[in-house]
């Protein structure tokens, strides 16, 4: 536990230093992403190098407290969560403002078309019931990825299970799958 408080610490160091940077779906846009960590997660002796994992993990750790809250339409946590208010509350914890709406958090980051590239902390979009459209019906957060294969699993709010952990293999989700988006920088 000390390594990671003070690798948090460092990384609000150096982010109040330097700044994050995400690109949007345009290469003229540019968003400006924070990582904030809560001052009662810093332990101030610590002070080791941040990386893009440990950012990654204190996110997916964060979302893994909610497993098991309900689904609710339109939730917003922390009670009860839809899909995309789940990424949406997830990520604000750590100064990462999403879009509301699954369609648009594609917009918040840089998109990902092959799932080898993948990492933990990355969002993930899927087409909603009908399978005959290309629209994004949901999202969900990576927790885990196969790299050779670019099978992954992911925590997201089922309406059948509310917060749940999924793989990609599940025919459900493997019929489904659109594309990825990183917003961790």
């Amino acid at each position: 536990m000390g390594k990671f408080v003070k690798t948090l610490l460092f990384m609000v160091l150096a982010i109040s230093l330097t700044g994050c940077y995400a690109k949007k779906n345009t290469r003229r846009n540019v968003r400006h992403n924070t990582v904030t960590i809560k001052p009662s997660a810093v332990n101030k002796t610590d002070a080791d190098a941040i990386t893009l994992d440990t950012k990654a993990d204190a996110v997916v750790d964060y979302a893994m407290k909610y497993l098991g809250a309900p689904y609710k339409y339109g939730g917003n946590g922390p009670k009860h969560f839809d899909c995309s208010g789940f990424t949406k509350y997830v990520f604000e914890n750590f100064g990462i403002t999403l879009n509301r709406i699954s369609a648009d958090q594609l917009s918040n980051g840089e998109k990902i078309r092959n799932t080898k590239n993948l990492r933990r902390g990355d969002l993930v979009f899927f087409k909603g019931r009908d399978l005959g459209s290309s629209k994004i019906g949901h999202v969900g957060i990576v927790t885990e990825v196969d790299k050779a294969t670019g099978q992954f699993s992911f925590i997201h709010v089922s309406s059948s299970s509310g917060v749940t952990v999924s793989k990609s293999t599940n025919e459900y989700y493997k019929k489904r799958y659109l594309t990825g988006c990183r917003v961790i920088y």
